[in-house]
């Protein structure tokens, strides 16, 4: 029996569509386009790329046929050799098709009449040695000019892609770990040295520990040999009676005003006649309760006395000399009770302390959605909120204020480049869970910004504000939050000094 089979209309009439694409076509939206553009940009190693020829073609024709040499990348190399707005623009490859345009007939790259959003894919999965390492050169490398210009490290050539991977930091390997103990201890006292072996064992897993611990032993021990009663004392103990008082500190006792005097003299008089006490101070924020803190600790700790300060924040510790949170000072638990809650009352010291009207009014009207948006559909900051100021090759003017700001990275950006002199960039290494999706996420991965981590690219500059986010030495006060300014740059060490708040 014959039946004829309609097998369009089956389709379409057993077809079925998730809500998300039936929503798109009842909206009417675009589906066989995609914006932004996508470009698959051309990688491969030097005289290894694709041929396409007809197959008529000799061997003669094709080998000595130019056009069949130019590629997306070697013309990405010419390009920043002979052109002059390519050597200005100093751009990434997968940047490239943003101001230029690929023409497949010619094989050359023409500029682009404006600016465009493009998304480049360079693909290419780890497994594949030396082309893989050329791909995350040509990701983090500018204006590179040729294979060999790549393979140039700190004025070093190098004979392989791996291996000027590695000297710029952008393979995770014990060898970079090598190397940081190396640059510390081309500048670095002994005592530095073990605190920085001893945080590349808790966060950077080295494979062969006892290896590095074996390679830097001698270093790290010349003090002991020299002064071998000096760390007798428990460590807790020598490091707080080892904290160094400041002048600036020991001159604060004599600038307290009558109400700080009052409370220093009570305080100092039961701290010296070895008697016991508490006293609590309150008062609004900007009163000068830290300045009088801080004359505190200078003059007791400068007698030799121990003091344990605390406090619950790692921001509000780093701003006293040797301070630590409660936290860590007291062990005291993170994980508390589901229930617990701290008891605030509105109408308390405590929850009066942010009482400046204008500004509790103005955050109310952005909760409320009240507040007017400009032409540019952003919410304008008031001219009284903002506290201007120049950035300067000291770094004390920019060490002190504090920018409030929803997307940290736009702003880090744009400060980063008002800083003078070059900048240092530092690359991270991003690892999906699953080894085998390495090459199908990682530029998605470095494009991610979570909080509490670094951007995938930190750029740095000498004298920029930099703060800490992990608890590295909570005893020196290098703790999560704690505000530093950077001095100098290495391959793999960042030289930085706490700031005095």
């Amino acid at each position: 029996m014959n039946t004829e089979i309609d097998e369009i209309e089956e389709y379409r009439s057993a077809r079925w569509v998730s809500p998300p694409e039936a929503t798109w076509r009842l909206f009417g939206f675009p589906i066989n386009k995609i914006n932004p553009s996508v470009y698959h940009l051309q990688l491969h190693l030097d005289g290894q790329q694709f041929v396409s020829f007809r197959s008529a073609m000799s061997v003669d024709t094709i080998i000595n046929n130019s056009m069949i040499k130019r590629t997306m990348l070697t013309e990405f190399f010419v390009m920043n050799r002979e052109n002059d707005n390519a050597k200005r623009l100093n751009l990434l490859y997968k940047e490239f098709p943003q101001h230029f345009v690929w023409s497949v007939q010619y094989k050359i790259w023409s500029r682009r009449k404006k600016h465009s959003v493009i998304r480049c894919v360079v693909t290419c999965h780890p497994t594949e040695s030396e082309r893989y390492y050329l791909r995350l050169l040509l990701m983090n490398v500018r204006g590179p000019k040729s294979y060999k210009d790549l393979q140039i490290v700190n004025d070093i050539p190098y004979d392989t892609f791996r291996e000027a991977t590695e000297k710029r930091g952008l393979l995770q390997c014990d060898n970079n770990l090598t190397e940081c103990m190396m640059e510390a201890m081309s500048y670095q006292m002994p005592c530095i040295l073990r605190r920085l072996f001893a945080t590349l064992l808790v966060y950077c897993d080295p494979a062969n520990p006892r290896e590095l611990w074996e390679k830097f032993e001698a270093p790290m021990s010349e003090d002991f040999n020299v002064l071998p009663n000096r760390f007798e004392e428990a460590k807790e103990i020598y490091f707080e009676r080892n904290i160094t008082v400041s002048e600036e500190d020991l001159l604060l006792e004599k600038k307290l005003n009558l109400e700080q005097r009052a409370t220093y003299n009570v305080i100092i008089n039961i701290i010296f006649s070895n008697k016991s006490g508490a006293f609590f101070i309150d008062g609004p924020g900007g009163t000068g309760k830290t300045f009088l803190y801080r004359a505190l600790l200078a003059t007791v700790q400068s007698k030799g006395y121990i003091v344990l300060a605390t406090a619950t924040s790692g921001v509000a510790a780093s701003i006293l000399p040797g301070g630590r949170t409660a936290h860590s000072r007291f062990k005291i638990p993170i994980d508390i009770d589901e229930n617990f809650s701290c008891n605030i009352s509105k109408q308390s010291s405590l929850g009066l302390k942010h009482t400046d009207p204008a500004f509790c009014e103005y955050l109310m009207r952005i909760g409320n959605g009240k507040e007017p948006l400009n032409t540019e559909n952003k919410i304008e900051i008031p001219n009284s909120f903002i506290q201007r100021f120049q950035i300067f090759c000291d770094s004390a003017p920019a060490s002190s204020p504090a920018i409030l700001k929803t997307k940290n990275n736009e702003i880090n950006d744009m400060l980063i480049n008002k800083f003078p002199k070059d900048a240092k960039i530092y690359v991270a290494i991003d690892e999906t869970v699953e080894p085998a999706d390495q090459s199908q996420f990682e530029d998605f991965l470095h494009t991610l910004y979570p909080a509490g981590l670094p951007p995938y690219k930190l750029v740095l500059k000498k004298n920029c504000p930099i703060i800490l986010l992990r608890n590295l030495n909570p005893c020196e006060g290098l703790c999560n939050g704690t505000r530093l300014t950077c001095c100098d740059f290495k391959t793999h060490i960042i030289s930085a000094k706490v700031n005095k708040w």
